[in-house]
């Protein structure tokens, strides 16, 4: 969530330097398995947090993962199919649990 909102606002920061691109050039989405934004800070700032991404052009889709990544798309777990040729992907911030009975520090 964090990634997808500095990447939005860089872009809309590089446009007004760049003649190349405009911040109309960039589709943003925000696609996660979880099924709320932010889980960590509660369901208030989640809220707050999903909505104003929404407001600035932000697609989420949660309950959602990849399934499939080409060079000209990406396809979600269900089945919608994403035109794009940049994904950029960023890992949790916590072991899987199954770390934890692995036994190793």
């Amino acid at each position: 969530m964090e990634m997808v909102a500095q990447l939005r606002r860089w872009t809309h920061t590089v446009a007004a330097r760049w003649s190349r691109i405009t911040p109309a050039d960039v589709r943003w989405l925000l696609i996660d398995v979880a099924h709320t934004v932010l889980l960590e800070l509660g369901e208030q700032l989640g809220h707050v947090a999903k909505t104003t991404l929404r407001d600035r052009g932000v697609e989420i889709h949660l309950g959602l993962s990849l399934s499939e990544v080409s060079d000209r798309s990406a396809i979600l777990t269900d089945g919608t199919v994403v035109p794009t040729r940049t994904v950029i992907w960023g890992a949790g911030v916590s072991a899987n649990p199954v770390m934890s009975t692995l036994g190793l520090p």
